[in-house]
Order: structure tokens, then C-alpha cells, then sequence
């Protein structure tokens, strides 16, 4: 009886010697010697181009957030108020400036 209460607080519950060796396996692995494909694909893991694949797309899914973070940032800092107090108006001649920039372009072709 010795050794049960010795099995019993050591694994903390009443088990087998199939459960124990069971619990120990990693999650989701199956065991060695089943034969399957999937027993297979889990043993030796995902292929290379699927974790390139994952790689990649983590990347554009964080850049895409990256941009669309920077955009609204710089639309709020675009639209916000600038530092006059009052607005300032000018008034010029109609087509002052494409008069005058027509006549320095022509001048020196």
C-alpha cells in the first residue's frame, strides 16, 4: 500500500501506467510506430514552404496594419487646425501667376 500512496501524491491522481506514459507524449503527437501519414506529417512537422508561406503573409498582414496606422495619423495630423489664430486671405490678379510663369518659360526657350 506503500507504494500506491507514493504513486498517488506523486502524479496527484490515481492513474495507470498507460495514462502516465500517454500524459507524457506531447499534445497532439501520435506515437511512434502507427504507420499513418498524418503519424508522419506530425512527427516530422510542417513543410518548409508552408512555414514560408506563414512567414510571409505574417508580414504583409503587419505592414498592411503598419500603413493603414501611419495613413490615419497622418490624415489627423493633415486636417488638424495649424497654428494661426485667425485666417489669412490673399488676393490676386486672375491668372497673375500662370501669366507670369508663361512669360519666364517662354523667355528662355
Amino acid at each position: 500500500m506503500a507504494g500506491a500512496s507514493a504513486h498517488w501524491h506523486k502524479t496527484g491522481r490515481g492513474s495507470t501506467a498507460a495514462q502516465q506514459q500517454a500524459a507524457a507524449q506531447p499534445a497532439g503527437r501520435a506515437r511512434a510506430g502507427t504507420g499513418t501519414a498524418a503519424a508522419l506529417a506530425l512527427q516530422t512537422g510542417p513543410h518548409p514552404l508552408v512555414i514560408a508561406g506563414n512567414a510571409i503573409f505574417t508580414v504583409l498582414v503587419v505592414l498592411t496594419v503598419a500603413v493603414g496606422g501611419a495613413l490615419f495619423i497622418g490624415k489627423q495630423r493633415f486636417e488638424a487646425p495649424g497654428p494661426l489664430q485667425d485666417d489669412k486671405w490673399s488676393i490676386s490678379r486672375a491668372a497673375s501667376a500662370l501669366r507670369t510663369s508663361l512669360m519666364y518659360y517662354s523667355a528662355r526657350v
